[in-house]
């Protein structure tokens, strides 16, 4: 496949060469909207999603979305719930919610006691999981917007669906590196952005509901903002794949997606470099120089 990617109508397309939208050489524009907080407004914007919150609980029947387990704690704290308000750009209602959504979400997923919930076997294989790398975290680089820098690397994935790890040890493997991103304050507060190899993506690896959950994480339930996606050296198979993707995708999530079809490791790093990402803030698998070492990371991070 070769060409370059051509954003229509919120969705990319992968095809001929066409220069359209974010695709081609054209300047780019990040379309990321970014906000700064006065210390009033961030004070006053908590307390104001502690008051939503304190209402719906106040409910005997909370309205469907609204309804938080018993593992959340009475109290929020301010500094996660400051989180929340800067994912949702201060729109106390929508942070409130997603607040709400992040407890129902790990609760399902690790049980009342979160990551302590697990027991041995199933922290192995969640730990198996994450160690397959596909999704990392480039430690201490951000772009010039103060985002934090993963990459996604899906043909790590398992295409046999060996017994040494299940798609739910994968959702819960993804969660726990997003939410190690998620403790940063700058990252919180500005988001993060992905650059992905899928060269070695083959299509016995697509698992929907696996993707989709981790689609979700991002765009609705941790307090992360979704920027700028990445794709290089997609598979052909991505042509019809990405649609079906995009059905879950919301549309400030697509609008931020570009493709990247050159077999020169130097011109994708050139276009990556005019979508704001330097090189040293990509490692050298994109032709950049950033120190990347995931395995060293999941020891630094045990599950």
């Amino acid at each position: 496949m070769s060409g370059t990617a051509v954003v229509h109508r919120g969705c990319v397309q992968v095809g001929r060469e066409v220069v359209a939208g974010m695709g081609g050489d054209a300047p780019w524009k990040d379309l990321q909207v970014q906000r700064e907080f006065s210390a009033t407004e961030v004070a006053d914007g908590v307390a104001a999603v502690r008051e939503v919150l304190k209402a719906h609980a106040g409910v005997a029947k909370p309205k469907k979305g609204w309804r938080l387990p018993a593992s959340a704690p009475a109290t929020p704290d301010d500094v996660f719930l400051r989180k929340f308000f800067f994912t949702e750009l201060g729109d106390v209602k929508k942070a409130a919610k997603r607040y709400v959504k992040y407890w129902v979400t790990r609760e399902r997923l690790f049980g009342p006691g979160g990551e302590a919930s697990l027991g041995p076997d199933e922290k192995r294989g969640v730990d198996v999981a994450m160690r397959k790398g596909y999704i990392g975290i480039v430690s201490g680089a951000y772009d010039a917007a103060g985002r934090a820098v993963f990459v996604g690397q899906p043909g790590k994935l398992d295409a046999k669906r060996t017994k040494s790890y299940t798609k739910i040890d994968m959702v819960r493997a993804s969660w726990i590196v997003l939410h190690v991103a998620m403790q940063d304050e700058r990252a919180a507060k500005h988001g993060v952005r992905v650059v992905v190899n899928a060269s070695d993506g083959k299509m016995r690896e697509v698992n929907r509901d696996q993707d989709n959950q981790i689609i979700d994480m991002i765009q609705s339930v941790l307090p992360l903002r979704a920027g700028p996606i990445d794709i290089c050296w997609p598979p052909g198979f991505f042509a019809w794949l990405w649609p079906i993707i995009c059905l879950f995708l919301n549309k400030q999530t697509k609008s931020m997606v570009d493709i990247h079809t050159s077999k020169d490791k130097a011109k994708i790093m050139a276009k990556l470099q005019r979508r704001g990402l330097t090189p040293d803030l990509v490692p050298p698998l994109f032709g950049g120089k950033a120190a990347y070492d995931h395995a060293a990371w999941c020891d630094a991070h045990p599950v």
